[in-house]
């Protein structure tokens, strides 16, 4: 793979829509790229916010892209080179705005960094140079960076978001009423692509992805006069999580699923201090509600009883579930439910749960350093070897070898 031709092909398609930069470092993040003073400028934000301590003592993550921003709303992503499976080269791209804040108010918390007058002068006046980029496009552009240097495809929800934290600083400041009105007038166009995009949860589609990137140039959430950026993003967050559990709900799943993923989704919305994490979360939620009506569609001969005790045991799989539990939720008996379950899916009760747990251990493996041991006890087995010895039976393999083979060292 000429890696050279694909990122410089990259770059002038991405120019052809936003003048985003790009930049090199190598492993130990010394730049590679020949910095001018703008350079330099956006070089020392990123050293200033730790990001490239953050960057050296997580590059064994280097098969994903990470995603980082400060308090100013300074977004960027990295990407690594690798040669012999070690990170070689980081590549860097951006800043960009995903949310659009006042000059003034930037100007404002430029104080926190303690810049020079001069450094501080010369940020202001290249504000205007950098680009405002959706959220959902600017993810889109990662994957495909991603792509370009590695040649692998990968979806927004692996990406490593390392979120602001620096200098106790979570908020941002929104647009005046008159400039959100003139970026946005009376919200043109919003109503259609959010009905375009309840249908698509109705109907399971997982073809979703160009109509979720148009309504990302249509708006940015509501429009209230709040103080406070993240908590306006976290009300249109709110909003839309509400519309695509009922939508969810009249594709066909059952409201006690539905309303069990509101509220699991509404508390990590809350949790979020950044923008790009906000975004993450809204993606994760839409992809799930049109995932499982998709499920429910392609699997006919599952009734809403059983499909409620299924979406029950995969919100739950990290907790001791009885059959009783399942059968007071559905209102059948033990006995009925048991042989009902077994019909409609072609395993027991049982089976079905530790398949269950199973695939949860994989993810787990796969995504996270947590230890065997913590994965086993979390999951309810009584130790290490309990856990092991259950998972070579039902995938074919130990933990360590599947972690070896699917995720990280």
């Amino acid at each position: 793979m000429d890696v050279q031709y694909n990122l410089d092909l990259f770059k002038q398609m991405v120019s052809c829509n936003y003048p985003i930069r790009f930049s090199s470092y190598d492993s130990e993040l010394n730049p590679l790229t020949p910095q001018n003073e703008t350079d330099f400028l956006f070089d020392l934000f990123i050293s200033t916010d730790k990001h490239k301590e953050y960057l050296i003592k997580h590059s064994q993550h280097f098969d994903v892209p990470v995603l980082f921003d400060n308090s100013l709303g300074l977004t960027w992503a990295a990407v690594f080179e690798c040669r012999n499976q070690k990170p070689l080269i980081f590549h860097v791209m951006g800043p960009v705005f995903i949310y659009e804040n006042s000059s003034h108010w930037i100007e404002k918390e430029l104080d926190n960094y303690q810049l020079s007058i001069r450094i501080k002068h010369q940020f202001i006046q290249t504000l205007h140079t950098i680009p405002v980029i959706p959220a959902n496009i600017f993810f889109q552009y990662v994957t495909m960076f991603h792509y370009c240097l590695t040649g692998k495809k990968i979806n927004i929800a692996e990406f490593d978001i390392k979120m602001q934290q620096s200098q106790g600083i979570h908020t941002t400041k929104s647009l005046s009423d008159k400039r959100m009105t003139e970026s946005n007038p009376g919200h043109l166009g919003v109503y259609k692509l959010e009905t375009q995009l309840m249908k698509i949860i109705e109907e399971g589609r997982l073809d979703y992805q160009e109509t979720q990137s148009k309504a990302a140039y249509a708006s940015t959430g509501i429009k209230a006069n709040l103080p406070d950026q993240i908590q306006r993003i976290k009300y249109s967050s709110a909003s839309f999580l509400v519309l695509a559990s009922r939508a969810a709900i009249r594709g066909g799943l059952p409201a006690a699923t539905a309303y069990s993923l509101n509220d699991k989704y509404l508390e990590q919305i809350d949790c979020c201090t950044t923008a790009i994490e906000l975004a993450n979360v809204n993606h994760r939620f839409y992809h799930d509600f049109v995932q499982r009506v998709h499920d429910l569609k392609q699997r006919p001969q599952i009734s809403r009883p059983i499909q409620t005790c299924v979406d029950y045991i995969s919100m739950h799989v990290t907790d001791k579930i009885e059959i009783s539990t399942l059968s007071s939720l559905v209102g059948y008996s033990d006995c009925y439910l048991s042989r009902k379950f077994k019909n409609e899916t072609g395993i027991n009760v049982k089976q079905y749960i530790l398949s269950a747990k199973m695939e949860y251990a994989k993810v787990q493996l796969v995504s996270t350093d947590h230890s065997i041991s913590d994965i086993g006890a979390v999951l309810g087995f009584s130790s290490r070897s309990h856990f092991s010895d259950t998972f070579n039976r039902q995938v074919g393999m130990s933990p360590q070898r599947y972690r070896e083979t699917h995720g990280r060292n």
